[in-house]
């Protein structure tokens, strides 16, 4: 006799066939199968579904339906009241069901602690149904409630919920596979990779979605293909793989949704290339578009070694041009379209070298403003209106419309009527940055602590914003001490959510979240503006030590943060690392490790520099002595000019002169103002980036005619906080050394041969008997990690090409049977006790070199030394002559085995051992004018960072 289900579960039965397009929210509310505009978890009975015995549907089956309606609108805390009238009228899997609507309706309000308590409901209620011959439609709402539970674990931000939420989300998609639904199956593995990616496990999670592009791509169903195909694109530009999300966008060319994201993408790689190169005009002559990203669809530049990022945002233009063409596109897309391009083109406005095309984006813009405004006016009323509206709104202020007002007023009241928290924190606070923009500051301050006021406290990532803001009028207003206040607590904020503001901003529904939370535009300049006002002077009184101290620690803050974003992971769980998550703790962090520092040795100075918005800030800490700082005014874009022109000449061996007025220039910066504190002292750098890309080393004194490095010894730490104590051990004996001669080209980089390498890895085997060693074909991963698990070293040194870039898939080197990346650093050293236990005490990447033009290209450098966990690690930062790194390494070498064995540790050896290299080459330059190898192209690249004391 065949099944009668009640009409409730026809309904789930007919989204289980045909509506799983629309039930899955995905981690990123963005990232949904089909329905861009939010999630229906239950959709109506659709015409030839199962026919079933036509019960009454009860009231409470008629309240959830109500629920399900108010939250495919987009109007959460309606759709929370109809579900919570629900849940009491429902009993057994209705009633879990019921909870874990509740649950998502919660979480897209930042009620996380009620979407806790919905979502354990909702599985205890599951585990109590045994009612016979509903296996299978017990499993597959158990999969919708992991998948839930899932979302709300992951907004906790916390690693320990978020590898909970990647086991469920495992466990969804097992259930899905038995269950033979391979719609729900795609859509959860996407779910997956996401997870993957918030707890750092980027290989894996891109793993994962190329697996699924095959399945999706050639699928013969149009509409899994276009749906997948959207959220496969969004998925990989919100884990960062922009290329990839670009190649795969363009398959789906036609659809409105799509182009839409297109824009969306081509948007975010131009804002990664001004991100490297500090320009839009300026060309990027490294390799960006990865050979994986474009494989399978057309190249988006026709030379992928010369592009600038406003090539990328005039293609952003186009395609969100093409959106509100296309036939058929839903208003709301159409709406979104013009939104981003009406806000782009008014970015574009303003930046300098742009001045002749200033009067037709202008007029562009206010052309398309009114347009935006009456499509607005037709759009139901529901969240994502209410942020249309706002974002609209902005852009009226920036053209200097006196309707900006008005729109945000409407705002505030649409999000009232819709009893939405979160948008009606948007619309306060936005009324805040409008009065702010205006310089009316009284009013400013009022709306902006009406929007702290109203915010949600799970929803951090938009109470930062106006913390910040905040910050910013009170700064205005000269109330320093109170601007500091909430500066603070915007970087307090930002710590507990920085690595996954997108995450939680898309889990609320938040429109191109990946677009809005960018590190550059939204994350770093908190930092940046603490630390210029801490160390502003009041009035003409010293700075206060304790505003010293606590600048350092928000400059440790950023380090980690810059590293992290970087490396794409969380920090935290590393052994040994305890980092800091506020500015407190990183202030008695700082304190901490300084200490330590220098009990080790006293004579150590530290200098930290740090370029703000209009001066450069270096703070000197030496010991048992008071913090001090020194300031110089000036724009930040001429200290980056003369740090670039700087870089270089150090790679041009034909203008010594210039190299040595630039060089001399940054001496005067970082170390004249204490040259007489510091004479003789060994020199810790911790660095800002842009100074990351030259040599601490090459500095000169044009008064001693000197180079930094003849005087000092010199290091650099990326960040106290990753400093680690080591056991000292002075006997450096066993090297480990591999090396390859034949160039070739890697991921769209050519290299060239290495015709000294032979000689290079013979002159160590001859200061170092006990060596041994890799050569060209039998350089390989698995020997080099299985000869470090099963053997003793102290020194690994590879000669070989390496590339440093900001970005993760551009940083490697080569071995003789393909490349070794960040991953494989993580993976060499780390793979069981025996190989942490073995202490290496040196990596040697003597012919690297970073990205040409790419301003964090030296955080590669900085990854591969936190992926290693090896306490030295001497890179260069160009490549350099292959006979003068021979010659320069011989030396080395030399010195390691010679100098007396008096020096406290091994780090300290290794640092004498290195300068005194160094210092042998300008010797011989100054002895013989003519040498082929005096210029510091030759030997300034050669860089010692430390990760261990």
């Amino acid at each position: 006799m065949a099944r009668k289900w009640h009409p409730f579960f026809s309904k789930v039965q007919s989204f289980l066939n045909q509506g799983w397009k629309f039930i899955l929210l995905s981690i990123f509310a963005t990232i949904t199968i089909l329905n861009l505009q939010g999630v229906s978890p239950v959709v109506a009975h659709q015409a030839g579904a199962e026919t079933v015995a036509q019960t009454p549907i009860s009231n409470g089956e008629s309240r959830l339906e109500e629920g399900t309606q108010l939250y495919e609108s987009l109007r959460f805390a309606e759709s929370e009241t109809a579900w919570q009238a629900a849940v009491g009228l429902l009993s057994g899997e209705e009633k879990a069901l019921g909870f874990s609507y509740m649950a998502l309706a919660q979480l897209r309000q930042s009620k996380l602690d009620d979407a806790e308590t919905s979502i354990q409901e909702s599985i205890r209620l599951l585990n109590q149904v045994t009612t016979p011959g509903t296996s299978e439609r017990k499993q597959t709402i158990h999969a919708r409630i992991l998948t839930t539970s899932a979302q709300v674990n992951l907004a906790r931000n916390q690693p320990e919920l978020a590898a909970h939420a990647l086991e469920q989300l495992a466990e969804a998609t097992a259930i899905y596979e038995q269950l033979n639904q391979e719609k729900w199956m795609i859509a959860s593995q996407i779910n997956q990779a996401q997870a993957m990616q918030q707890l750092g496990m980027y290989r894996e999670a891109l793993k994962t979605l190329k697996n699924l592009e095959d399945p999706i791509i050639n699928h013969s169903e149009p509409e899994i293909r276009l749906s997948g195909i959207l959220n496969l694109g969004k998925t990989y530009r919100a884990i960062g793989v922009l290329d990839q999300s670009y190649c795969v966008l363009q398959l789906g060319q036609g659809n409105p949704e799509i182009v839409l994201e297109l824009g969306n993408t081509a948007q975010a790689i131009g804002k990664r290339i001004k991100d490297q190169l500090d320009s839009i005009t300026d060309e990027q002559t490294d390799p960006f578009f990865t050979e994986e990203g474009t494989q399978t669809c057309e190249s988006p530049v026709e030379s992928k070694n010369s592009i600038n990022a406003l090539y990328f945002y005039k293609k952003a233009q186009e395609f969100y041009e093409q959106v509100w063409t296309l036939p058929a596109v839903k208003t709301e897309t159409q709406v979104q379209a013009m939104v981003n391009h009406l806000s782009l083109a008014l970015d574009l406005k303003d930046v300098e070298g742009l001045e002749d095309q200033t009067s037709q984006l202008e007029r562009q813009a206010n052309e398309l403003a009114p347009q935006v405004l009456q499509l607005i006016e037709i759009l139901p009323l529901n969240r994502e209106k209410v942020y249309d509206r706002i974002h609209l709104a902005r852009s009226l202020t920036r053209l200097n419309r006196e309707w900006s007002q008005n729109q945000l007023e409407t705002a505030l009241a649409e999000a009232r009527e819709l009893a939405d928290k979160r948008a009606q924190a948007y619309a306060i606070g936005e009324l805040g940055w409008m009065k702010q923009q205006q310089g009316n500051w009284t009013e400013a301050e009022q709306w902006t602590r009406q929007a702290v006021a109203i915010t949600p406290p799970d929803a951090i990532d938009i109470r930062y914003q106006w913390e910040w803001q905040l910050g910013q009028i009170l700064k205005e207003e000269g109330r320093t001490e109170e601007a500091i206040r909430h500066y603070t607590e915007a970087v307090d904020l930002l710590q507990r959510v920085r690595q996954n503001l997108v995450a939680i901003a898309a889990n609320m529904g938040e429109m191109n979240a990946d677009l809005q939370f960018d590190f550059r535009d939204r994350v770093e300049p908190v930092y940046r503006e603490l630390v210029g006002l801490l160390l502003d002077p009041q009035g003409n009184e010293v700075t206060r030590q304790d505003h010293i101290q606590t600048a350092l620690g928000v400059i440790e803050l950023l380090q980690v943060a810059e590293l992290e974003n970087f490396l794409q992971c969380d920090l935290q769980p590393e052994p040994q690392i305890q980092l800091a998550r506020s500015v407190a703790e990183a202030k008695q962090k700082v304190a901490e490790k300084l200490e330590l520092i220098f009990q080790k040795d006293p004579n150590y100075a530290l200098i930290y520099p740090m370029i703000l918005p209009n001066k450069l800030e270096v703070i000197l800490a030496l010991a048992e002595q008071p913090l001090v700082h020194h300031s110089i005014l000036k724009p930040a874009a001429e200290f980056k000019d003369t740090i670039n022109n700087l870089k270089s000449r150090f790679k041009d061996r034909s203008q010594s002169e210039q190299l040595h007025q630039l060089s001399d220039e940054v001496y005067q910066w970082l170390i004249e103002p204490w040259a007489a504190r510091v004479q003789s002292k060994p020199l810790v750098f911790i660095l800002d980036i842009p100074f990351q890309t030259i040599p601490m080393a090459g500095l000169y004194d044009k008064n001693t005619k000197r180079y930094l490095i003849e005087d000092h010894e010199i290091s650099l730490m990326t960040t106290l906080q990753l400093l680690i104590k080591k056991p000292a051990n002075n006997k450096l004996i066993q090297v480990l050394s591999a090396g390859i001669t034949q160039g070739r080209m890697e991921r769209n980089i050519a290299f060239n041969d290495l015709f000294f390498v032979e000689n290079e890895l013979t002159n160590i085997s001859n200061e170092f008997p006990e060596t041994r060693q890799f050569f060209e074909s039998s350089f390989t991963k698995n020997n080099i990690k299985d000869t470090i698990e099963n053997n003793s070293f102290s020194i690994l040194h590879l000669a070989t090409h390496g590339h440093f870039s900001s970005q993760r898939y551009f940083t490697f080197i080569l071995a003789g049977d393909g490349i070794i990346d960040l991953t494989d650093f993580n993976n060499l050293f780390r793979s069981n006790q025996n190989a942490i236990a073995n202490q290496i005490q040196l990596l040697v990447l003597s012919a690297c070199k970073t990205a040409e033009g790419d301003r964090k290209s030296a955080l590669g450098i900085a990854g591969v030394t936190v992926n290693s966990r090896i306490n030295n690690t001497i890179a260069s930062l160009w490549s350099v002559n292959d006979e003068s790194t021979s010659i320069l390494m011989n030396q080395f070498y030399k010195n390691l085995n010679q100098l007396p064995e008096s020096y406290e540790d091994t780090n300290v050896h290794i640092s004498q051992a290195l300068r005194q290299a160094q210092k042998f080459v300008i010797e011989q330059g100054k002895r013989n004018p003519r040498y082929r190898h005096r210029h510091p192209y030759h030997w300034a690249s050669f860089i010692l960072l430390k990760n261990a004391l």
